[in-house]
């Protein structure tokens, strides 16, 4: 009898396990069937929310429900990088990560939360950080500016916009000992120092620097690769690896999309699908018209997988030791 009751035991474990594994399956096979909400903790109209509906309609196609578009602004997003974070890892949360506010987040705000805590699906918009020199100084290249700057103390006057691009900068005049004057503006007026001639060089961006195109030498670019918009300016690997053994961060408004990190443990199906179907949308050829004509093709980026949080994490730690010297 005691045997019987071990069998039976067992027979109801296994037929328990099988009933959860083929529910399971069967979500999986489902999913999604209802609204996917999409977190912006930005306000509405801002690029972060139009980065996002550059997906929305070609993800309704995709993925066969309704796309909906979120704003949650406050807390210099942390409201809406908690909303994400803590949302169910059911597939249907998902939103858009900013950096280096998610770092900042963590490091000056005390949030709960680090990169480590999401499921990144990509970065897919990226506005690197741009150098751009009066002409006059002769620079061909970021290598050029540091030599000069070494050999000639106190000679240069160096801006750059607040945030990101002003990171670049100190971490340039860190690594290299660099005796310039530096001067943070926020935003517009030091575009307008430098084409008044006040300042030598400018650390700014990608799309916030086009005011100085015809103006300026672009000189180099934080980034992997050149950026499509300013195709002469090399990155600055290009000149700082082989020059002096250096290797550059990747300084940049970065926008990830993802969600919880719990769905890896519990629902990695379910994030498998939506990266198949972002993959799909962010690479098909009409997309890249509708980036175009939103005016986003100098931003658009893909970077997936170990090599997106990689590039995450290294921003973060960067991030921490500039809050740290502060």
């Amino acid at each position: 009898m005691h045997n019987r009751t071990k069998v039976f035991s067992a027979i109801l474990v296994l037929c328990l396990f099988l009933a959860a594994t083929a529910a399971r399956i069967e979500a999986a096979d489902n999913f999604p069937n209802r609204p996917m909400r999409w977190i912006v903790g930005r306000e509405a109209g801002g690029s972060m929310e139009r980065t996002v509906r550059l997906y929305e309609k070609a993800l309704e196609e995709a993925l066969g429900v309704p796309q909906l578009v979120e704003c949650r602004p406050g807390a210099a997003m942390q409201v809406g990088h908690t909303l994400i974070q803590t949302a169910a890892p059911d597939g249907y949360t998902w939103g858009i990560l900013g950096m280096p506010h998610l770092a900042l987040n963590h490091f000056t705000q005390n949030a709960p939360f680090t990169i480590d805590d999401f499921a990144v699906l990509a970065i897919v918009n990226s506005d690197p950080t741009l150098v751009n020199a009066q002409p006059e100084t002769g620079f061909k290249n970021i290598g050029d500016f540091i030599e000069f700057a070494q050999k000639n103390p106190g000679k240069l006057r160096i801006g750059a916009t607040s945030g990101v691009s002003e990171y670049a900068a100190l971490w340039t005049i860190d690594k290299f000992k660099l005796d310039v004057a530096f001067v943070r503006y926020d935003g517009s007026p030091g575009r307008a120092a430098f084409l008044g001639k006040h300042i030598d060089v400018y650390f700014g961006a990608v799309v916030s620097n086009e005011e100085l195109r015809d103006f300026s030498t672009a000189i180099g670019v934080m980034w992997p690769e050149r950026n499509v918009a300013w195709p002469d300016a090399p990155t600055f690997d290009e000149i700082l690896k082989p020059k002096y053994g250096v290797e550059s961060p990747y300084l940049s408004s970065m926008r990830s999309l993802g969600t919880t990190r719990k769905i890896l443990d519990e629902n990695p199906e379910r994030f498998q699908k939506v990266y198949d179907a972002l993959y799909k949308v962010h690479h098909d050829p009409g997309f890249k018209e509708q980036v175009e004509k939103a005016g986003f093709t100098p931003v658009l980026t893909w970077v997936s997988g170990e090599q997106a949080m990689k590039t995450l994490r290294d921003y973060s730690e960067f991030i921490k030791t500039i809050v740290v010297k502060k």
